[in-house]
Order: C-alpha cells, then sequence, then structure tokens
C-alpha cells in the first residue's frame, strides 16, 4: 500500500474535517476527497473550520491508572478496551454483564455482534465497531465525556472501587 507525507498543514486539515475521535485518517481524507467531488453542487456552503475547542493530548497519549499501575494508550478506544480486558481478566463473567445493560440512547458498550452494539445505526456499527477479543465487538464512537460515563457503568456493573480506575486526562 502506498504512503504519502504529511507536513504539518496538511495534518492539521485532515484534522479539522475529523467527525469522531475514533475516525481513521484514511477515513477522513476518503471522506473529504469523496465531497470534493461534489464541491460544485455545494459551492454556496462554507468552508470547513477547525475546531478549536478540541483539548490537547500531550505526546499522543491518554494516561491512566487501572488496578495501581499506570497505563498509556494512543486513544480512547484503546483505553475503553484495555480496561474493559483487564477487568473480564481479573472478574470472569464481567462481559456478560456489561452486554446486558444498555445506555440511555439504547447503545450497548460491548456486545457479541456488531450490530447489537448500535440497535438501528446499521452505518454505525460499520465504521465505529472493533473487535475486542474472538468473542466480543465494542464501540469505538467514543469521546472523552462517553468515556467516562462507559467508566461510571463499568465500575458500577463490576462492583469496583472509584480508584481502580482513574483517568489522567
Amino acid at each position: 500500500m502506498p504512503t504519502i507525507d504529511v507536513d504539518l498543514a496538511l495534518h492539521k486539515l485532515i484534522e479539522a474535517n475529523r467527525r469522531s475521535l475514533s475516525e481513521t485518517h484514511y477515513q477522513i481524507v476518503s471522506r473529504v476527497l469523496r465531497n470534493a467531488l461534489t464541491q460544485q453542487e455545494t459551492a454556496h456552503l462554507p468552508p470547513v473550520t477547525p475546531r478549536l475547542n478540541r483539548p490537547s493530548r500531550k505526546r499522543g497519549f491518554y494516561r491512566f491508572r487501572l488496578f495501581g499501575h499506570e497505563h498509556e494508550e494512543r486513544s480512547l478506544k484503546l483505553v475503553l478496551k484495555s480496561i474493559i480486558l483487564e477487568i473480564e481478566k481479573r472478574h470472569r463473567g464481567f462481559l456478560e454483564k456489561l452486554a446486558a445493560h444498555r445506555t440511555p440512547k439504547g447503545r450497548r458498550i460491548v456486545a457479541r455482534k456488531p450490530e447489537e452494539l448500535y440497535p438501528g445505526r446499521p452505518d454505525l456499527a460499520e465504521t465505529h465497531a472493533e473487535r475486542l477479543n474472538a468473542s466480543w465487538w465494542f464501540d469505538t464512537n467514543i469521546s472523552v465525556r462517553q468515556l467516562k460515563r462507559y467508566l461510571e457503568r463499568i465500575i458500577q456493573i463490576a462492583g469496583l472501587d472509584a480508584t481502580d480506575v482513574m483517568l489522567h486526562f
């Protein structure tokens, strides 16, 4: 697969067009290029502007404490995945309990099938569901705020203390 060099200006342009933290650079560029093909039809629309309120991360890592040990991951979805898998390792059957709970929007954090994560939204399952392990899928369409809500629920379901899982961002 060919690669392209990206300078800081192009990287900022790609990030300015990001719709979610789980969207890959490939997905962003593909969407922008597809939209550019129909630009003549939408020439009257204002240009996309960068999202200026986005919190910055040091070195591109998210830091968290899990059962007394410090961890770093490059994305929110990897933070969520690490936490869920570690809890399942320590508390067998946790995934089954977590899958039984739904968010206020009806979503699940984990499920046996990707379409079970986003009832009625197969488009989200196609783009945001990722494998947690060989048997389970998890929701990667999350913001920092959503991750914090998920962790509150995870801690409650697993019967953990809030100090067992702590975010440092």
